[in-house]
């Protein structure tokens, strides 16, 4: 389930290849108050949008579906395949929000297949020129087949995004600004002059009992595993990062909760 203080829904997703929707704001017993999704499979994650009206499922398939509480039938807007082998999806989630975006422009996804992938939903995501969800990274060296493993996002205070520019049209093309780099050379330069100030990270767990951090600051495919933090002898099964401080804690089945420092250059971290 997934409430928040500052959101006015809550959700759920079920084995009964469900996900039930519940807002906060009606009194109890208000037919209108809440509502059900049906999907084809076991729906293992869920991710709520900022808007309130927007979710992002994933399940026992390997689908990517995106659903709108506003419409009238339970059809998801949009389906994606994660991968080629379909493989179960452990966990969705969005990267933090930046300056003028109402929601984070990229969505990383655990799955089975020892993958993470990461994609984007499209620049200024919930207005301007919307586009299809596509992969820009996909991270390899942990493991996560047969495990729900999650992942979290670390944004450096000082990050500024990399702006695609393969295949935008001329109303795309001049919509980028100052805030954003249009090439690996000054993503390059601004990481040096910032380190992981200046930095976006991904970091997940792995059942080999480590957690890994990959630096994805750049274009598609410039993803770059930065470490592997040992430790820990069980699986790791989830991380978190603290929501404006270099900060990951990691939990194991080990019964053992670690947190890591991240050091200013997107290199190393210590616990």
């Amino acid at each position: 389930m997934i409430p928040n203080s500052h959101r006015m829904l809550s959700t759920r997703s079920t084995t009964a290849n469900t996900i039930t929707w519940f807002d906060r704001r009606a009194p109890g017993g208000d037919e209108e108050s809440a509502g059900v999704l049906k999907n084809d499979s076991n729906v293992n994650t869920i991710y709520l949008s900022n808007d309130n009206f927007t979710i992002t499922s994933g399940d026992r398939l390997g689908f990517i579906k995106t659903w709108d509480l506003r419409k009238a039938d339970t059809k998801p807007t949009s389906v994606t395949a994660n991968g080629p082998e379909r493989r179960p999806i452990t966990y969705v989630h969005a990267s933090p929000v930046l300056r003028d975006e109402d929601e984070g422009r990229l969505l990383a996804v655990n799955s089975y297949d020892n993958y993470l992938r990461v994609y984007s939903r499209g620049e200024r995501l919930l207005g301007g020129f919307p586009s299809a969800m596509r992969v820009q990274h996909v991270l390899r060296g942990h493991q996560n087949r047969n495990w729900p493993i999650r992942s979290s996002f670390y944004c450096g205070k000082d990050y500024r995004p990399y702006r695609e520019t393969t295949g935008w049209n001329s109303s795309n093309l001049n919509e980028a600004d100052d805030f954003e780099f249009t090439t690996e050379e000054e993503v390059s330069d601004y990481k040096a002059t910032n380190g992981i100030n200046g930095s976006l990270l991904l970091s997940t767990g792995s059942v080999d009992g480590n957690a890994y951090l990959f630096d994805i600051s750049g274009g598609s495919g410039t993803s770059k595993l930065i470490q592997a933090l040992e430790g820990h002898q069980g699986r790791c099964y989830s991380v978190e990062f603290h929501p404006s401080e270099p900060l990951l804690a990691s939990c194991s089945a080990d019964s053992i909760v670690k947190l890591w420092k991240l050091s200013r250059a997107p290199s190393g971290a210590n616990s």
